[in-house]
């Protein structure tokens, strides 16, 4: 799908209603032989498009860590990482925006993630909130935190339901809910999304959205070491049933063992962007142990509605 230089994943991918385009941002690195790199540089999001079946234009850089000359602000340190981007009307320092950007950043760039928000009316210019959104509701420092969020455009203006993870306790992720009125204020106490039928507890690195038509029903895939595995759950039974497994993506060649951090295709609000049963997945995939290898790939699957 896209392959940089360096390493490539937690796509957030949009068919855009607005103009036809394929939109993509994902979590990528600077490096030397692309583009200039600063000193230090972490990861930083890039951002490609295409009209559907066409090619893809050259990745552009167009989210980096705040630099004031004398180092990076404090709470994102030198990564931002795992965009989830989302269509609306987000009103923000008296101007308004049609996109808003959600990332995962820290001093770090390890434990401790928080949530941070920019907006920008073309995708590519973006300007930041100057503060995190969404903080980790356990103990800082000790666990991954609060970050990979997934958004979803409830109204088609600003009110915003936003999926992440948290880590209350060390090495155990949950995915919890969150909404806003305005892209930016969040409810406090976050809702834990159930964990009943996963193969494994710990939920880390999903990619969630809603499908477009009803019945409507909750649909993620996420990475076991190996295949990414795909499940489905009603909307409302999203805190209290239990998800049903539906199959798997698997690697396809001898040097993609790994895939990663996937990401549905979704419109322009955060749905899946196909009528069902297709959908459409974008992930890394590489070799695990070596992230330069990690590239976009995607695939087609057939899910139930």
């Amino acid at each position: 799908m896209i392959d940089s230089p360096s390493w490539d994943y937690t796509p957030s991918w949009m068919l855009d209603g607005f103009d036809g385009k394929e939109k993509i941002w994902w979590c990528s690195d600077r490096w030397g032989d692309f583009e200039p790199e600063p000193p230090g540089e972490g990861d930083v999001i890039r951002y490609s498009e295409r009209y559907p079946n066409g090619s893809w234009s050259t990745p552009l850089t167009v989210l980096t860590p705040v630099n004031n000359g004398s180092g990076y602000n404090t709470w994102e340190g030198q990564c931002n990482c795992d965009p989830a981007v989302i269509r609306g009307a987000f009103p923000f320092n008296g101007s308004n925006y049609s996109y808003a950007m959600y990332y995962t950043a820290s001093p770090t760039c390890d434990k401790d993630n928080k949530i941070g928000v920019a907006f920008s009316n073309d995708g590519i210019n973006w300007v930041k909130h100057a503060s995190p959104i969404i903080s980790t509701i356990g103990t800082p420092y000790l666990g991954y935190g609060a970050g990979q969020a997934q958004v979803r455009n409830a109204n088609g203006g600003s009110a915003v339901t936003l999926w992440h993870t948290d880590s209350p306790t060390e090495h155990v992720n949950r995915i919890y809910e969150r909404t806003s009125l305005d892209g930016i204020n969040f409810t406090l106490a976050p809702d834990p999304i159930t964990n009943a039928g996963m193969a494994v507890a710990n939920m880390a690195a999903v990619g969630l959205a809603l499908s477009p038509t009803a019945p409507y029903h909750l649909y993620l895939i996420r990475g076991d070491d190996g295949p990414l595995k795909i499940y489905k759950i009603p909307y409302e039974q999203r805190f209290s049933g239990s998800w049903t497994y539906l199959g798997q993506i698997v690697p396809n060649s001898g040097n993609e063992t790994h895939l990663l951090e996937p990401g549905w295709k979704n419109d322009s609000y955060g749905n899946l962007a196909n009528t069902l049963p297709e959908a459409h997945a974008a992930f890394g995939c590489g070799t695990a142990a070596a992230p330069i290898t990690w590239k976009l790939c995607e695939s087609t699957v057939t899910i139930s509605p």
